[in-house]
């Protein structure tokens, strides 16, 4: 008989844990901040940011926004697309969610069983004369199958979007990740391996797109206050860009402490039956941001069970990404089979992790995973 893990977090041990600089960096750019009397519209601290991100990304152009989303839809906005683009069910809502403001109809398409990303085969087969775009999501960080898309894109004359959100600093084949496409939308989201407690940034090759978005993210206005066109507000703020500035020192540091944590777990999990690990891409780097896992029907429990488990130990994973978008009630009319997405939804579980995760929260979470296995 089994003997139940005896070790119980004092605390809730969530899916990620937010950290911010310390008080001391802080309260200098507090100052420079106060003294400059610039709190947001393209300040001071945001370009210094922004140029710090261009140099770390290698990107040809980059406009930071508010938040992902705003970016991802001002991306989308900045093309003047008409009609439908091909995108994944198996995403974070806020995917899909930019498209119906700009006028933009979804198709959903099945995923690769192995990346988890968009399957270009899908997105071949259901292309059709109303289809204008391709967006891609890089689950998870690992990239979608970019030169495919590509292949696919360039036949078809379409754009390529990719929500990149899961992607801050991945290289693939020795170049960034975020080089690829049309455009590709970063998010700074708190819980994201590098954050700015919220942001967002559009990489593009486009200099006409990224003057675009730079005054479409300020309501439209031109230098002098008069709106050429609809825009948004999209700006970030001093304060934000300056968390951003200091979180951008510290990432790789961290993202090396991230990595000394997934692999611990990747071995301590490796021989449990019924645990699939993700494999990673061969030819990209990794941030490690998630630790995804799938509970397959050789597990003793079934996920759900192993939720409920997981939080009779104040321990709460999260499902990303569960439930499938099209099952959500926003988009019924578009619920179909999906049968890859469906079956990963149903088993995926993103594990808690975090760059200072101490020994024993992980043994904690590795306890209750090995305590209910067959």
């Amino acid at each position: 008989m089994k003997v139940p893990p005896q070790t119980q977090t004092s605390s809730p041990l969530y899916v990620s844990r937010p950290d911010l600089p310390n008080l001391e960096d802080t309260y200098k750019y507090l100052e420079q901040i106060k003294s400059a009397r610039y709190l947001t519209n393209n300040g001071p601290v945001l370009q210094t940011f922004e140029a710090a991100l261009r140099d770390y990304l290698s990107a040809p152009h980059i406009s930071v926004f508010s938040n992902g989303t705003l970016a991802l839809q001002s991306a989308l906005a900045g093309f003047n697309l008409s009609g439908t683009v091909i995108t994944t069910p198996y995403s974070f809502v806020a995917t899909a969610h930019i498209l119906k403001p700009l006028g933009l109809t979804p198709r959903f398409v099945d995923i690769d069983p192995e990346t988890l990303c968009i399957d270009p085969q899908h997105i071949e087969a259901a292309i059709d004369k109303d289809v204008c775009a391709i967006l891609g999501v890089h689950v998870y960080g690992t990239p979608c199958d970019v030169e495919a898309i590509e292949a696919i894109a360039r036949k078809h004359k379409l754009k390529v979007i990719y929500d990149a959100a899961h992607a801050f600093g991945i290289e693939y084949k020795g170049q960034s990740l975020l080089s690829y496409g049309d455009a590709s939308v970063l998010s700074f989201h708190a819980t994201k391996s590098f954050h700015s407690v919220e942001g967002g940034a559009i990489i593009t090759p486009h200099s006409q797109l990224d003057e675009w978005v730079r005054v479409y993210r300020n309501f439209g206005l031109d230098s002098h206050g008069s709106a050429l066109f609809e825009g948004i507000n999209g700006k970030m703020s001093e304060l934000h860009a300056a968390i951003g500035m200091l979180n951008l020192e510290r990432f790789e540091v961290q993202r090396d402490m991230r990595k000394h944590v997934v692999e611990t777990y990747k071995r301590e999990l490796a021989d449990i039956p019924g645990i699939q690990l993700i494999a990673p891409n061969s030819d990209a780097t990794q941030n490690y941001g998630y630790m995804p896992i799938r509970i397959t029907a050789d597990y003793g429990l079934d996920r759900e069970a192993l939720v409920h488990a997981f939080e009779e130990h104040n321990i709460y994973p999260r499902r990303y990404f569960y439930p499938l978008i099209t099952d959500m009630p926003a988009y019924a009319e578009h619920k179909q089979l999906f049968p890859i997405a469906s079956k990963v939804a149903d088993e995926i579980l993103c594990l808690p992790l975090f760059h200072d995760m101490d020994v024993q929260e992980q043994d904690s979470v590795i306890a209750v995973l090995k305590h209910h296995a067959q």
